[in-house]
């Protein structure tokens, strides 16, 4: 983005009061209006603005200065991708600054910062606006976002995504929207909500059984929803909609209003709302939403939409466990293929990351109910690795050999669940150094796979499960153990995870809910280690009260990058089961589909240590 002509704007900014007001700064985060992570190309505004492409990060253009706030997932990649005309500050760094003590360090007494108050949430302009407000500097709503502005100069700004919303069978969702506004009206109920608004976007997909196709890897669409105790309301652009969709809503007597006009429902409905209880709005929810409501009456906790999706009934539970299969099929496929291209050593040359990305793409492709990839898969060798969310280039990419690390993080979408798989690999022979870390990450992950825990345990008590071997060695990795993963939904998806970071700490495991384990290690310009599984919160079977993690994902651990002597027996029974259960539930699928090669691949790759 032209920082020169972004700054001219600020002379003369029209703010959602309708005067005009000079700013000194302004505050790009990510997220759209529905504060998701991955967000349609239209709303990719921070990526425009900074060419930081990651998914996670905040950019503050100032008079004088330009920065983007990321955290260590991402620090490689921002560092390769921002001008010399910007900064990075490293989120989790003691050194690191937060955006309001960074905007205090480059403003003055009296100066104003711009935002638009659709993109940011209620609980991040509080604190800001409360740190900033003791410095005498004000927050100013601007009505028309800066970044869109120079962006419509260009000529290049996307249109907004326009694609078509399907119903999701209940053979899928395993509940009814009926009975799904059942359990809603039952938790505000509880909570004396007289109305609960739903801004997340795949709460509302959850909700209503539907699903789009607006943001790449994420099966939603542009919408908002509005649920009180005797009516709820589905706000999108019906003309996306099929005829199917208007029966499906209309048995759930659901109604539909025009996307854009939410903001002016709830305005013109908040009086009345208010006066009987809260209105229920999320912990997510944009100050631009926030500002509608009066006084005390905004509860800001997590949605029951967000808590009940997150439980998999078991109808879903099923449908996660049977696409992991499937999607072990892909993998092992995709393996067996990339073994067998270096034994014959046929145009290797050919074998870039992004050859070897679409490869296992068009091999998930075959599977039934597939829909699309869950995220652009990491497709990563040597160095490359060590950038934990890399994505490579066809321009840029570098060849996969036999001589470094290859590391493949990748996903699938399928109409019975979501999948996200890690899986190192040396296609010739690894370094002892290699084989140590690889081992150290292998440990952590069968401790935290072993675990059992009792009920009410968050993510953060099992976080170092996973972590303890590679802090012996004085080695961590810079990014969470694990996040919650959605069906036939976000493969992010709150509100648990397992994690070391403020947050991890405020919502326990459940029987049904689905995180990843996925410890690594990364070491800069030379390779980059993860193992990752998705697993299932499920009761352990013989502790009462007590839970345990039950691994949907079933693709063998490349034996060859083990270093056996650092295993315990425990460690090695654990390992030993897992391939069995592999071979034995992913053998059986491999048999039906007619894959004797593969099937002999995941045998060799499944053998007793």
């Amino acid at each position: 983005m032209d920082l020169v002509k972004f700054r001219s704007l600020f002379k003369s900014v029209e703010t959602v009061s309708g005067s005009f007001a000079c700013i000194n700064a302004f505050v790009i985060p990510s997220g759209d209006a529905h504060n998701s992570e991955y967000v349609a190309e239209c709303d990719q505004r921070r990526a425009f603005a900074s060419g930081f492409t990651g998914s996670a990060g905040l950019a503050v253009v100032t008079d004088t200065t330009a920065t983007l706030f990321t955290d260590g997932r991402y620090w490689i990649q921002a560092e390769n991708q921002l001008s010399g005309d910007w900064s990075l500050q490293k989120l989790g760094m003691p050194s690191c600054p937060t955006t309001s003590e960074y905007l205090i360090a480059n403003l003055n007494s009296g100066d104003k910062v711009g935002m638009d108050l659709r993109h940011i949430t209620h609980s991040e302009f509080k604190a800001m606006s409360k740190a900033l407000c003791e410095k005498n500097i004000e927050i100013i709503g601007v009505k028309n976002n800066l970044v869109d502005l120079v962006w419509a100069e260009t000529g290049h700004q996307p249109s907004p995504p326009h694609n078509e919303v399907f119903v999701l069978d209940e053979k899928f969702s395993g509940m009814s929207v009926e009975n799904k506004l059942v359990e809603v009206r039952n938790s505000m109920a509880k909570k004396s909500a007289t109305a609960l608004l739903v801004s997340a976007l795949d709460e509302v997909a959850w909700l209503f059984n539907l699903r789009g196709a607006d943001i790449s890897f994420n099966p939603v669409f542009m919408s908002y929803a509005v649920v009180t105790d005797d009516a709820a309301y589905l706000f999108v652009d019906e003309t996306r909609l099929q005829g199917k969709v208007f029966e499906h809503l209309e048995n759930a007597n659901v109604s539909i209003k025009k996307y854009e006009d939410f903001l002016s429902f709830v305005n013109d409905n908040v009086s009345e709302w208010s006066d009987g209880g809260s209105l229920w709005v999320g912990n997510t929810c944009s100050q631009a939403l926030f500002s509608l409501i009066p006084d005390g009456k905004a509860d800001v906790n997590v949605t029951p939409t967000c808590h009940l999706k997150a439980v998999k009934n078991d109808i879903e539970v099923e449908g996660m466990k049977n696409c992991h299969i499937r999607d072990a099929v892909a993998v092992c496929k995709f393996f067996e293929y990339m073994e067998k291209r270096f034994e014959t050593g046929n145009n290797l040359s050919e074998l870039t990351e992004c050859f070897a990305a679409d490869v296992v793409a068009k091999y998930r492709s075959e599977q039934a109910h597939f829909v699309s990839l869950s995220f652009d898969s990491i497709s990563s060798i040597g160095g490359n690795g060590a950038i934990i969310h890399y994505k490579p280039e066809p321009d840029t990419c570098d060849t996969v050999d036999n001589q470094r690390v290859y590391l493949l993080d990748s996903g699938g979408q399928y109409l019975d669940g979501t999948t996200d798989i890690t899986r190192t690999v040396h296609f010739g022979t690894p370094s002892d150094e290699e084989k140590r870390c690889f081992t150290l990450v292998l440990k952590g992950h069968i401790a935290l796979a072993r675990a059992i825990f009792p009920e009410g345990t968050t993510g953060r008590s099992l976080d170092p499960f996973a972590r303890q071997f590679l802090w012996r060695e004085g080695l961590d990795f810079k990014h969470g153990t694990g996040h919650g993963v959605g069906s036939f939904l976000n493969v992010h998806e709150g509100p648990i995870g397992i994690s070391y970071r403020k947050g991890s700490d405020m919502f326990p495991l459940k029987d049904g809910m689905v995180v990843t384990n996925e410890p690594g290690y990364y070491c800069k310009d030379a390779f980059g280690i993860r193992i990752e599984n998705c697993v299932i919160v499920r009761p352990a079977p013989e502790q009462n009260g007590f839970l345990c993690l039950e691994d949907a994902t079933l693709v063998p651990i490349q034996a060859r990058m083990v270093e056996k002597s650092m295993l315990s027996e425990d460690e090695i029974s654990w390992l030993n089961a897992y391939h069995a259960r592999c071979l034995d539930i992913v053998g059986k699928e491999l048999l039906n589909q007619g894959c004797p090669e593969t099937l002999e691949w995941l045998n060799n790759n499944c053998q007793p240590f």
